[in-house]
């Protein structure tokens, strides 16, 4: 099969665990939003933001170093293992002795023991961190895609079943504990690779040469997407982190759609054209203009009816957030290149460049919301949303110094779908008006058919052949 058919096959397979992982943790996050506060998911959202910044530290970035090389040597994914395991279990213990006082820090007794409880997910995950690794080198992603479905399908019943019991809090814990232990069985029943007892310094050093560099840009990366959490946490208090929680994870599910599948075949993709500079450009534009033919239309159209889409989903109480969505949305066309320029960069070996760029982003990230947050939560969303614009002009300056890549290009690889979305964004202006007496769930629905008719109709009249380059690409999936 080839490069091109491996993409094709594993990006349709890796929507399909996206889809299913985003709708049933979205189903059960949905269901938890009318038994709980917004302080009580501020807390939640907290604490998984702990594990989260963590995670890529437990990984040290070895799993991506074996995605990485050309070769892959078994002693090599031995060590990877156990490394991974034994920081795994060092990190857990100390999140778990550090949970009290970082429950006082925020002020939040209960964050102390939901920490403790999820600080259990680092060495769980760590046990399949290696065999994700393999699988994804290998284009494995039908084996990733079931292993996430199933895992979290019987995991997001018991989260259900358990918040209508009055479960509360726990249900989201539950869910998360449970599918990551589902996960990690059916995994190794997929991979059935078993790592020996063996480790070899030698290779270790060697691997975590690359490892430590994606290991500071995935923790970066991980800490710029959860700043606002623990920032918002501090300034204004677990309330504030709730409502933002629900406008990003409404963001996040539709970025896990129309982004993802892509983003998670970019590293192994570009990894194996990384000698061919040419090979990786077309590679890589190719990625960026099909990933923002969905995100551009997906992202203006939720800007539009976000208020009442937030509203009808989760209840009135959480209205604010809508308004927090909408503005979220504008930050389209940055987040959609961002999600391509680090891993081009990891594939040529360049993840120091990458490390750079994202700590002078999350440094900036941590400056804009100190001074917006006196200002309250809107105004902290808007600098988000604005100092993303400003630093994408040093994610495309590390790209063309890392690839060789140039920003013209990149940006005329979005200039049809950002005019196409634009156009239809005006469109649905001019039809908002007139559908004001309607119930929420009318507005919603003709604006969402009126999108999809103007975007689409606007794509197969004019782009026929882009239209034409990716049937047959998908074609040969």
């Amino acid at each position: 099969m080839s490069l091109k058919a491996h993409v094709a096959r594993s990006t349709l397979w890796s929507g399909v665990q996206i889809m299913g992982n985003q709708t049933t943790s979205f189903l059960v996050f949905l269901v938890l939003t009318h038994f709980l506060s917004p302080s009580d998911i501020g807390v939640v959202a907290l604490a998984v933001s702990f594990i989260e910044i963590m995670t890529p530290l437990m990984r040290a970035g070895l799993p991506e170093a074996l995605i990485q090389r050309e070769t892959l040597d078994e002693i090599e994914a031995d060590t990877c293992f156990w490394s991974g395991l034994g920081l795994s279990l060092v990190m857990g213990a100390g999140l778990f002795l550090l949970a009290p006082v970082i429950a006082t820090s925020f002020a939040s007794p209960t964050l102390g023991t939901v920490l403790q409880a999820l600080s259990a997910l680092l060495p769980i995950t760590a046990l399949s961190a290696t065999h994700e690794g393999r699988l994804t080198r290998a284009f494995g992603f039908k084996a990733l895609a079931m292993r996430t479905l199933i895992a979290n399908l019987l995991s997001g019943l018991i989260g259900i079943v358990m918040a209508l019991d009055g479960y509360g809090v726990w249900s989201l814990v539950a869910q998360r504990l449970i599918g990551s232990m589902i996960a990690v069985g059916l995994i190794w029943l997929s991979c059935r690779w078993v790592p020996r007892l063996r480790f070899s310094t030698a290779a270790f050093k060697q691997m975590s040469g690359f490892g430590a560099h994606m290991t500071l840009v995935t923790f970066l990366m991980s800490l710029n997407g959860r700043i606002f959490d623990f920032l918002l946490g501090f300034f204004m208090g677990p309330a504030a982190v709730g409502f933002m929680r629900v406008a990003s994870r409404v963001l996040d599910m539709v970025t896990q759609f129309a982004v993802n599948p892509l983003t998670s075949v970019a590293l192994p993709t570009m990894a194996r054209l990384q000698h061919d500079r040419l090979a990786l450009s077309r590679a890589f534009l190719r990625l960026v203009r099909t990933s923002a033919l969905m995100t551009f239309p997906a992202y203006f159209g939720l800007a539009l009816v976000a208020p009442d889409l937030v509203t009808l989903a989760f209840g009135r109480q959480w209205a604010p957030s809508g308004e927090l969505l909408s503005i979220l949305c504008l930050s389209a066309i940055p987040i959609t290149l961002q999600y391509f320029t680090w891993p081009a960069m990891a594939a040529v070996g360049r993840s120091d460049l990458a490390a750079r760029g994202i700590l002078v982003i999350v440094a900036s990230a941590t400056v804009i919301t100190a001074i917006a947050a006196p200002f309250g939560l809107t105004a902290v969303v808007v600098a988000h949303v604005v100092r993303t614009y400003l630093t994408l002009p040093l994610s495309l300056y590390l790209l063309r110094r890392s690839t060789g890549i140039e920003s013209r290009p990149v940006l005329a690889a979005v200039a049809y779908p950002l005019a196409a979305a634009i156009v239809m964004a005006l469109a649905l202006l001019l039809l908002r008006p007139l559908l004001h007496g309607l119930p929420p769930t009318s507005r919603i629905g003709l604006m969402m058919v009126a999108g999809v008719v103007v975007y689409g109709g606007l794509v197969l009249t004019t782009a026929r052949a882009l239209v034409r380059d990716l049937r047959t690409a998908f074609s040969r999936a």
